[in-house]
């Protein structure tokens, strides 16, 4: 994608992991998220939030990590991998809190609401669209969620952000085109993707998958891969997390 002809006729789908995480977290990134890449918009973010087994006595993030300070090095979290954003979002509240948990790491989200769900594993960092569909079943409680301000859908559900500030893990899925695509045409394939990811159409479908449309300008979505390139570049060395 980063080779292809800047002509505005193949464009990406690309996330916080490809676009910021992955540059710490392989010795070797054969692209430039910055220099490679011309943002177009951003599509979305992907819930992401704190889940704990009913049998957990704790309520909210601030109960969570009174919890983990009481009970060093006893509380296991899950995730869907080394390095993915809610692996991350774990390690953050670690670094911030100075709690002793133990990460587990899954391959996907799957595997990781089964063992919560079975009660093998007591704390989970999920996609939203992985929790929702078992909080019927009374055997998990959704604590918080990690982005910076509360889902609309969901108002009641507070940040992790409330109770430890400067607490934020968004994950999102944006467009890009190649480096070099005329302003004129990333001006044109922005309007024109903003356009239809505002249908309710759109909003309705990605919101069934776990996704808050959060169209932005190409300077936003500049802005955006920056800034997750510094939080997460120092969170990822903090830790000496490399992927498997």
């Amino acid at each position: 994608m980063a080779r292809a002809p800047a002509d505005g006729y193949t464009l990406m789908v690309g996330t916080d992991v490809i676009m910021t995480s992955n540059v710490f977290l392989y010795k070797n990134t054969p692209f430039d998220p910055v220099k490679d890449f011309a943002p177009i918009t951003n599509a979305g973010a992907n819930i992401i939030c704190l889940a704990v087994h009913v049998d957990l006595p704790v309520n909210s993030a601030a109960e969570l990590i009174a919890y983990a300070k009481a009970n060093p090095g006893q509380l296991q979290y899950g995730s869907s991998g080394i390095g993915s954003p809610h692996h991350l979002a774990g390690e953050l509240l670690r670094q911030k809190t100075g709690i002793d948990v133990v990460h587990v790491p899954y391959r996907g989200g799957g595997a990781t609401i089964n063992d919560l769900l079975g009660g093998h594993i007591k704390v989970a960092f999920l996609s939203l669209s992985t929790a929702v569909p078992h909080l019927a079943s009374g055997k998990i409680k959704i604590v918080a969620v990690v982005e910076k301000a509360r889902y609309a859908a969901m108002p009641d559900i507070p940040t992790i952000g409330e109770t430890v500030p400067g607490f934020e893990m968004s994950s999102w899925v944006a467009f890009f085109a190649p480096a070099g695509t005329p302003a004129p045409l990333l001006a044109r394939l922005n309007e024109a993707m903003v356009k239809v990811l505002t249908t309710d159409a759109v909003k309705e479908k990605l919101a069934t998958l776990g996704l808050a449309v959060a169209p932005s300008t190409p300077a936003e979505l500049a802005a955006i891969v920056r800034e997750g390139l510094a939080v997460r570049g120092q969170l990822v060395k903090a830790a000496n997390i490399q992927a498997e």
